[in-house]
């Protein structure tokens, strides 16, 4: 890892499990309807690429379980919902019956 990076990953660090926490809250508040990323960035009022990554990480924890369902970002593209692994119901699930931190997260 480069200096520049060392030093940007330093500096979020002690916020991601804070973000985390927010998101997991949010989406445990929205239950089986779910969130997107573009919707917690609306809602936030940041840009995606700070949530985005911490999705990532609760998606990879299982924490939160994508979707087979989509709703439509603010710019109008098909974004998955995500819910908090509670509501995650086997015939909603993306990856039907196996764990979702096994399928790489390409974006």
């Amino acid at each position: 890892m480069n200096t520049e990076s060392q030093a940007a990953h330093s500096r979020v660090e002690p916020t991601k499990a804070q973000t985390r926490a927010r998101i997991m809250a949010l989406a445990l508040r929205c239950g089986y309807s779910g969130i997107t990323a573009d919707e917690v960035s609306a809602l936030w009022g940041c840009s995606p690429n700070h949530c985005a990554p911490r999705i990532s990480e609760l998606k990879a924890g299982g924490e939160l379980v994508e979707t087979r369902r989509t709703r439509l970002t603010r710019a109008g593209s098909p974004a998955r919902v995500l819910v908090a692994k509670q509501f995650a119901i086997e015939t909603d699930r993306l990856f039907p019956g196996e764990v979702a931190s096994r399928h790489l997260d390409l974006g």
